[in-house]
């Protein structure tokens, strides 16, 4: 049986003091220690940035996402912390039962479709 995948999509405040400059830096400095550790933990997702607001949409197993989550607030950079999703990953097969040609690429990708 396989690991279940999660999807977890959050949105959070910036609490990053600082210039415009600063910021920018820690933002660099969260893509460059998380794709670190996702990739470590077999996490995807996407990060949106605004000088207020982060939006993040991650996904993988179960643990790692928790885990990954939690990290996430704890982390003294975001406040307001909200979960907008949280539910298993489940892959949506086309109406020709053939993956789609843009589906996602990564450990999550695969899609359950058969072919007919």
């Amino acid at each position: 049986m396989s690991e279940q995948i999660h999807r977890l999509v959050y949105f959070s405040r910036n609490a990053m003091p600082g210039t415009e400059d600063e910021i920018v830096a820690g933002v660099q400095q969260i893509l460059a220690s998380s794709r670190s550790n996702n990739a470590r933990a077999g996490v995807t997702g996407a990060l949106l940035f605004n000088s207020g607001c982060f939006a993040q949409v991650l996904e993988g197993p179960t643990p790692a996402v928790t885990e990954t989550f939690e990290r996430i607030q704890w982390d003294e950079r975001h406040s307001e912390v909200l979960v907008l999703e949280y539910a298993p990953w489940l892959p949506v097969p086309s109406p020709t039962g053939r993956c789609p040609s843009s589906a996602p690429t990564g450990p999550i990708s695969s899609c359950s479709a058969t072919s007919p």
